[in-house]
């Protein structure tokens, strides 16, 4: 079974469930960080993304990120959306303009990805956000309580996201 020892894919998880309570949905929760770093890490993130090729689903939520290209990973994105699969990644959390170096990944592989950052209040952003053109969506990520823990950050603002383009497809 899955483990959340930092309540993060929990909190994600119930930030797009509570939004989407009143629809007929499925969540597929596919984890792919397990306290590794490194090449172990990216060799989940390859295997999940594959796995989720196979699936053929309406949208993804990519709630991390990393720093670096890797050819397997892109080319899983890259079939996600030539299958119409929306993908929803987060900017990052290091307060970089990505305009001057577009280096977080999968938020910088694709124009059509769409890249979320986080508002500390509305029309404020948090200062840690990552921000810049790449960047197609602003959404309150900071301190948000979903599933017993309450967490800040663009993961949570891309879970909303998420959760709102599904709404609105269904």
């Amino acid at each position: 079974g899955l483990e959340d020892t930092n309540g993060h894919g929990t909190n994600i998880s119930f930030i797009i469930h509570n939004y989407l309570q009143d629809k007929n949905y499925c969540i597929i929760m596919v984890k792919v960080v397990n306290g590794q770093k490194g090449m172990d890490k990216l060799q989940y993130m390859i295997d999940g993304l594959t796995y989720l090729v196979d699936l053929k689903p309406d949208i993804v939520n990519i709630s991390l990120i990393g720093f670096g290209t890797y050819p397997d990973e892109y080319n899983a994105i890259r079939t996600l959306l030539d299958n119409k699969t929306v993908i929803v990644a987060a900017a990052g959390n290091n307060g970089m303009n990505l305009d001057e170096d577009c280096n977080v990944y999968p938020a910088c592989y694709s124009n059509r990805i769409i890249t979320v950052g986080n508002l500390a209040y509305v029309g404020l952003r948090n200062s840690t956000s990552n921000y810049g053109k790449y960047v197609k969506r602003w959404e309150l990520g900071t301190n948000i309580t979903a599933g017993g823990y309450t967490k800040s950050g663009t993961s949570q603002a891309t879970a909303l996201v998420t959760a709102k383009i599904a709404r609105s497809l269904k």
